[in-house]
């Protein structure tokens, strides 16, 4: 008699906080645009080429409020209609669409700090590793 009512009262309570608790909050939805502290130009020197015909070049990424621009040597990769959802303390997945060629979502992965930032893109090429480190 006293196992069942030691387990009685264990499920009770048990049930008793499970309708207690508040429901889960979506604290990591999307947000419109892109992060104010992220916002401005990342960049960094890189070289090309090699003998007399070696040259220099600044590669990086722009963050408007409403775009995300990755550029460098080749074709940039932009993105338009940003929305970005906060993972961590410094990591942020942003969401846009690559407005240039395909026309389609992309996802871009951004560890960054106030002064630094690396990124790498998640959707639809899941990239394995991230760019280099950009400096503001």
């Amino acid at each position: 008699m006293r196992k069942i009512t030691k387990y009685t009262i264990t499920i009770a309570s048990a049930i008793s906080f499970i309708a207690i608790s508040p429901a889960p909050s979506n604290a990591a939805s999307w947000h419109y645009g892109t992060p104010k502290i992220l916002r401005g130009t990342y960049q960094r020197t890189q070289y090309a080429g090699s003998g007399k015909y070696r040259f220099k070049f600044q590669t990086g990424v722009r963050m408007t409020p409403r775009t995300f621009t990755g550029f460098g040597l080749g074709d940039p990769f932009a993105l338009n209609r940003v929305s970005y959802k906060q993972y961590g303390r410094y990591t942020y997945l942003i969401r846009g669409v690559e407005f240039m060629y395909s026309h389609k979502v992309n996802h871009v992965k951004i560890v960054a700090t106030h002064y630094k930032l690396k990124y790498r893109t998640t959707y639809p090429y899941n990239d394995k590793h991230y760019s280099k480190v950009y400096y503001r």
